[in-house]
């Protein structure tokens, strides 16, 4: 497995349990690869998202915010601006993103408690 493989999963990751922004996507992803002894740059994480939205594993949405508190489908990929706006974009795995999502089991390198499984080997660059 190739680093931006598996930066690929951890977007995938913090997008299948609910809206979020790419504020928050950049955190968890930060933190996976923490643990995992990588780095993973703000450019990385946009470029995986980017992908993601254009080969439809993952959708943006935008929040309409008070009163009615609803996320309206967008249509590709939203201006960068847009995207690094947290009360702006937020973005979800498709049902063909969770089905991806699903597949990458055996590249997970967690175990259920989220510690790092000893049988696992950090990906090539």
């Amino acid at each position: 497995m190739k680093r931006n493989e598996l930066i690929r999963i951890f977007v995938l990751n913090a997008m299948v349990d609910g809206y979020v922004s790419f504020q928050h996507i950049s955190e968890y992803v930060g933190g996976d690869c923490k643990q995992c002894g990588i780095t993973a740059i703000r450019s990385d994480i946009l470029d995986v998202l980017i992908t993601l939205i254009k080969d439809g594993v993952a959708q943006a949405y935008r929040y309409s915010g008070p009163p009615r508190h609803e996320y309206d489908e967008t249509q590709g990929v939203p201006p960068l601006d847009e995207i690094d706006d947290p009360w702006h974009s937020y973005f979800l795995v498709t049902k063909k993103g969770r089905e991806v999502h699903a597949a990458n089991t055996a590249h997970w390198p967690f175990d259920d408690e989220y510690v790092l499984r000893p049988d696992w080997n950090p990906p090539e660059d």
